[in-house]
C-alpha cells in the first residue's frame, strides 16, 4: 500500500511505501538516475525544422494521455473511470469520501458503472485524483 501525503490544495507531494516494495523498484531509480547523467551530457541543439514541425503536431502528450494502468483497470477489472482514478492514486473509498466531504457508501454508488455525477463533484474528484474531468468520464 501507497500512502500519499498531499499539500493545501490536494497535489501530491511524496508517495510513501513499504520499504519491501521500494527494494523492487529502487534499480529502476537508479537507471532513471543514470539516465539523466547521460542526458545531461549531451551538448543542447536548437531543434531544427523537423523537429519542431514534429512537436508542434503531436503537442503535450503528458495532458492528452492516460496512465496505462487506469485504462487497464477500467477494461480488464470492469471498474468505473472514478475508481480506477482513485485506486491510481491510493486512496481508499472512505479516504476520498472524506476528502470529498460525502459518506463512503454515497462515494461507492458513484462508482458504480454507468453512474451520472453531478459537474461539481467530478470537478471536485477530479480536483482530488489530480486528473481532468473528461477522465472521469
Amino acid at each position: 500500500m501507497i500512502q500519499f501525503i498531499f499539500d493545501s490544495n490536494n497535489k501530491a507531494l511524496f508517495a510513501v511505501l513499504p520499504i519491501a516494495d521500494y527494494e523492487k523498484v529502487k534499480h529502476l531509480l537508479e537507471v532513471e538516475d543514470k539516465l539523466g547523467v547521460f542526458l545531461a551530457s549531451l551538448p543542447e541543439e536548437e531543434p531544427d525544422e523537423l523537429d519542431t514541425a514534429l512537436l508542434s503536431s503531436v503537442g503535450d502528450i503528458e495532458e492528452a494521455t492516460i496512465p496505462h494502468i487506469i485504462v487497464k483497470m477500467i477494461e480488464l477489472e470492469d471498474v468505473s473511470p472514478a475508481a480506477a482514478w482513485r485506486k491510481y492514486r491510493g486512496f481508499s473509498q472512505s479516504e476520498a469520501a472524506s476528502r470529498l466531504n460525502i459518506g463512503q457508501s454515497t462515494l461507492s454508488r458513484m462508482e458504480t458503472k454507468g453512474a451520472t455525477l453531478q459537474a461539481k463533484t467530478k470537478q471536485k474528484m477530479a480536483s482530488l485524483y489530480q486528473c481532468k474531468v473528461e477522465d472521469l468520464l
